[in-house]
């Protein structure tokens, strides 16, 4: 039910909603998704969540682009995976970023919710094997050459496919 969270953000309850969540500076280009919202229908919403140091300039740009009735910006908001459920669609504008934490959040949390949530798993396990998992994914994308986010060495090493007597 997005009704909640979407209560939680400040947006209403109906409509579309785009959801950006992040660092606000440059190089997450925040000025790139208000850009896109200005050439797309009025009925469509953004929900900036975050905060950082172009967040002044962000909102700026917003009432200079006459947006401001369609941007909602909440700051930085604690547990914002949680509310990820408010969004019709996620975009990821970032100019630098090869996976994006809130692509990698959104991805554990999803499949950890379902998991836990509708089939009863323990969530340590899961939570576990699902970094497990992507971490074994991003080496075999990236063919070994890059680290998406620093797990530890058990969670490289179940991501690897290396733990205990099993290869």
């Amino acid at each position: 039910d997005r009704g909640p969270a979407r209560v939680a953000l400040g947006v209403p309850e109906t409509g579309t909603v785009i959801g950006w969540v992040g660092r606000v500076s440059a190089e997450k280009g925040p000025d790139v998704v208000l850009k896109a919202l200005e050439a797309l229908p009025p009925d469509i919403m953004l929900c900036l969540v975050g905060d950082g140091p172009e967040l002044g300039n962000v909102r700026a740009l917003a009432s200079a682009l006459h947006l401001q009735s369609r941007v909602f910006s909440p700051g930085a908001v604690m547990g914002a995976s949680e509310l990820f459920r408010a969004f019709d669609l996620l975009v990821l504008s970032s100019r630098t970023e090869g996976t994006p934490m809130a692509l990698v959040t959104l991805i554990v949390g999803g499949i950890n919710g379902t998991l836990i949530g509708r089939l009863g798993l323990n969530s340590f396990v899961v939570t576990l094997g699902t970094l497990g998992i992507f971490r074994g994914i991003s080496y075999l994308v990236t063919n070994g050459t890059t680290r998406s986010i620093d797990t530890g060495p058990l969670i490289n090493k179940i991501g690897d496919g290396n733990i205990g007597p099993i290869p």
